[in-house]
């Protein structure tokens, strides 16, 4: 095994899509995902991840993904082994729209992409479609809508607060509104929660690892004796729980933050 740059390693179209969009501020581990994820290869990791229980093995790069970025992932199933994809869930919709049971949020729109026209739930056609940017500089398409025929809607309450201008909807371009769209459905589904499962309590495990066991640091010179560490630190990790475990020593309790403390006074 080396850690040497191999061959350039291309991240999935789809999976750039969906972390970007779903981090529209961007945020340190993107960019350090962009700058390392694409210089080392998964083959230099491949025989240290091997298949378990008659399963194919999950790629390096997509638990690394789930460690780094806190995603747990599942957005494209890997086919090949340099294929990554996201297994978390995205943030919901919190429009006001989407929040009530009778608003029209953005999903209840139909979007003609080469048309570049919308219909209202209405069935009113948008009257502006421009190319614009958020405060952050992110590409976006801006949809405006006839003030006229806003103002004579029956519905309008249950589309736009405002009382005189008409509804504007910003969205994302085409690829990543779809790759979100697509993900909010899936992660209702039995099948993503499962998959998602898989990473609970990885948040624990690193601070245990971090705190207890010191794993922040290598205490040594060198991938091997570095590596032999890593891996003593891990069933270091596991005998301790198991024998927690087995003593029926009681978990610690989950840290109250003063703010919520307070509500309970």
């Amino acid at each position: 095994m080396t850690l040497h740059p191999q061959e350039y390693w291309e991240v999935p179209q789809e999976t750039a899509e969906i972390a970007h969009a779903s981090f529209p501020k961007g945020n340190v581990y993107l960019k350090m995902y962009d700058e390392l994820g694409a210089i080392y290869s998964d083959s230099d990791f491949k025989e240290l991840f091997p298949a378990r229980c008659g399963k194919s093995a999950l790629s390096p790069a997509k638990l690394a993904l789930i460690t780094i970025m806190q995603f747990a992932e599942g957005l494209v199933e890997s086919k090949q082994l340099y294929q990554v994809s996201l297994i978390g869930p995205v943030a919901v919709d919190t429009s006001w729209q989407a929040k009530s049971t009778t608003g029209f949020d953005v999903s209840t729109f139909a979007i003609d992409w080469e048309q570049q026209v919308v219909r209202c739930p209405q069935g009113h056609l948008s009257r502006l479609w421009r190319d614009a940017h958020d405060s952050n500089g992110n590409p976006l398409i801006k949809v405006v809508f006839d003030r006229h025929t806003c103002g004579a809607c029956s519905v309008r309450n249950n589309c736009t607060s405002s009382t005189r201008a008409a509804r504007t909807l910003k969205l994302r371009p085409r690829d990543e509104y779809e790759a979100l769209t697509a993900r909010r459905i899936e992660q209702l589904s039995p099948e993503f929660q499962q998959n998602y499962a898989s990473r609970a309590g990885i948040e624990g495990t690193m601070s245990q690892a971090v705190r207890r066991f010191d794993l922040r640091r290598t205490r040594y010179w060198g991938l091997a004796k570095t590596h032999l560490h890593n891996v003593a630190t891990a069933c270091a990790i596991n005998l301790s729980r198991f024998f927690a475990f087995s003593n029926h020593l009681p978990q610690a309790q989950t840290r109250t933050s003063p703010l919520a403390a307070l509500s309970f006074e």
